[in-house]
C-alpha cells in the first residue's frame, strides 16, 4: 500500500466523521464513541493509533481534548459505500515520516510529543510540509536522512500535486 493511498483513506474516514457528526470540531471522546461504536470501524485500543496516525500526517489538530481537520473538506470525496480498515496502518513498509520520527527518537532525548511539536513549529514558521520539517530537525539533531531524500521527493511532489492540481513544481522525483 502506497503512502498517498494511507493518507487518502484516513482523509475519508476523518471526512466522514466530521460529517457525520455535522461538525467542524470534535471532543476526543465523541470521536472515540463514533469511530468505535457507531461506524465500528476499529476498536477502542486502536483509536489512539488513529488519532495519532492522522496527527501525525497533519490530517487533524488536537488540542486540549478536541480534534479539528486540517484539510479543506471540500477538496476531499469520499467514496460511496466507504469504511475504514485499520489494517492499511498495520501493513507495509513504513513511511519516510515515521522512519525520521524513529530515528529522532532513538537518537535524542526528546520524547515523541516534543518531536511532534518540533516538527509542527517548523512545519508552520516555514510554511513547508511536514516530510520537509522532519528532516530539517533530524539534521538540526546529527541525524542522517540522506537515504530518505528520494521517496521524500515524491510524497512532496503528491503533495503539490494534490493541493494545487497541475501547477506543482518539478522536484526531480
Amino acid at each position: 500500500m502506497t503512502d498517498d493511498y494511507i493518507t487518502a483513506n484516513l482523509k475519508y474516514a476523518v471526512k466522514k466523521l466530521f460529517t457525520i457528526t455535522n461538525r467542524k470540531q470534535l471532543k476526543v471522546n465523541v470521536a472515540r464513541k463514533y469511530l468505535t461504536e457507531e461506524l465500528k470501524w476499529m476498536v477502542p485500543e486502536d483509536f489512539m493509533k488513529f488519532i495519532s496516525e492522522c496527527s501525525s500526517r497533519d490530517i487533524i489538530h488536537t488540542s486540549i481534548g478536541n480534534i479539528t481537520m486540517n484539510f479543506d473538506p471540500d477538496d476531499v470525496i469520499v467514496p460511496e459505500n466507504f469504511s475504514f480498515s485499520m489494517n492499511i496502518l498495520k501493513k507495509g513498509t513504513p513511511t519516510p515520516l515515521k522512519t525520521i520520527l524513529k530515528r529522532i527518537s532513538e537518537h535524542t532525548d526528546y520524547s515523541d510529543d516534543e518531536i511532534l511539536n518540533e516538527i509542527k513549529n517548523i512545519k508552520n514558521r516555514l510554511d513547508i510540509v511536514t516530510e520537509v520539517a522532519a528532516l530539517i530537525f533530524a539534521h538540526e539533531n546529527n541525524i542522517k536522512t540522506d537515504d530518505l531524500t528520494e521517496d521524500i521527493k515524491k510524497q512532496i511532489k503528491i503533495y503539490y500535486k494534490q493541493r494545487q492540481g497541475k501547477n506543482n513544481p518539478d522536484f526531480g522525483a
